[in-house]
């Protein structure tokens, strides 16, 4: 699903910092807009808002996507940026198409 809509997942602290500095530098992403997608609030709302001090857009999570979040993790918060919280980790497997 990543691939086929053009989306890139930093695996680490790191690698979310060298995603931002690429998009301070205009590498990515090409349209501008991106989704925050995290398990701790508190970070994705500090990405957030260097997102936006950087000229990026945080789109608003169509309803539909936002009612599955909110199945999968009735605590989290299906905005963008989604905050799927650290519940998703006491209930590991696949996530429902």
């Amino acid at each position: 699903m990543f691939k086929e809509y053009g989306a890139y997942r930093a695996r680490t602290t790191e690698e979310v910092l060298d995603v931002a500095y690429a998009a301070l530098a205009g590498v990515l992403p090409p349209d501008r807009r991106i989704a925050i997608m995290t398990n701790s609030g508190g970070m994705g709302v500090q990405i957030a808002d260097f997102a936006a001090e950087s000229g990026l857009e945080l789109p608003a999570v169509p309803s539909s996507a936002q009612a599955k979040i909110l199945a999968l993790v009735p605590n989290g918060s299906p905005n963008n940026p989604v905050d799927f919280t650290a519940q998703w980790l006491a209930e590991p497997g696949p996530i429902p198409g």
